[in-house]
Formats: structure tokens, sequence, C-alpha cells
């Protein structure tokens, strides 16, 4: 029998690597706009989905809902997002970034296409496989 170790095993590296990944990050965007990890996700989801029902967006970000709507009440309050419910089914809320949340996003964008970048960088030739293969474990429906 293979000795078990938690280093090698996959869904723990892929769960350190985005720890470390959203940390990282979460130091160059929260010094200068004090966003949190569920803010700044909720931000550019709204950035790319536009006007989404919350439910859906707690979909995406994957985040716990309570986060999401800590993150949600934080950046309403903030002026950055705005609710609206819709006029069809009241139980659902549609979200939205306000002019100031788009101007924020402006700020932000280059921010996590810089940080990007200087990943894919380090990953060197092997990039390109590595990038293939998270694709292709998200898309899997055998997981």
């Amino acid at each position: 029998m293979t000795e078990y170790n938690l280093s090698n095993f996959l869904p723990y590296q892929v769960s350190a690597l985005a720890g470390k990944l959203s940390r990282s990050l979460e130091k160059k965007y929260n010094s200068d706009h004090r966003l949190t990890v569920p803010e700044w996700r909720v931000l550019f989801h709204l950035a790319q989905s536009g006007r989404i029902i919350t439910n859906n967006l707690i979909k995406k970000v994957d985040l716990h809902k309570s986060r999401v709507s800590r993150a949600c009440q934080r950046l309403e309050k903030s002026g950055l997002i705005s609710r609206e419910k819709n006029p069809v089914d009241k139980r659902e809320t549609f979200l939205s970034l306000t002019p100031e949340g788009k101007k924020l996003m402006n700020e932000l964008k280059p921010i996590a296409v810089d940080f990007n970048q200087r990943l894919i960088t380090t990953l060197g030739e092997d990039g390109g496989a590595f990038i293939q293969g998270l694709k292709t474990l998200l898309e899997s429906e055998n997981i």
C-alpha cells in the first residue's frame, strides 16, 4: 500500500494554491482599496456579468452564501453595488455595479491582469498545459 501524503493529494494542493493566490492578490487591492477576497470576487463577477440575480452570483463566486451576503452588504453600503428587487419574483434580488463600482473596477482590472500575467510567466513553458489541465478539471462531469 502506498503511503498517504496530504502534500501530494491534488484536491489539497489546488485548495492550498487557491488560498495562496487569493491572499497574494488581496494584499495588492486591499492596501489601496480595502477590499476583501469575497468583495473582490463579487465586484469582478458583476463587472463581467452586469446585472445578476443574487443566487446566481453566489454560484459563480464559489463562496458560502453568508460570505457573499456580507460582502454585498459592505459593497452596497460603500456605494459600489446596488440591489433591486425582481418585479416578477419579489424573493429575488438583482445586483449590479454602480457608476462608482464601475470606476473602481477600471482601477482594479489592470492589477488583476498584471497579477495573472506574472503567474503565467512564472509557469514558463509548462503554463499552457497547466492552465488547460485546470480547465479540463473544472469542466469535468466526472468530478
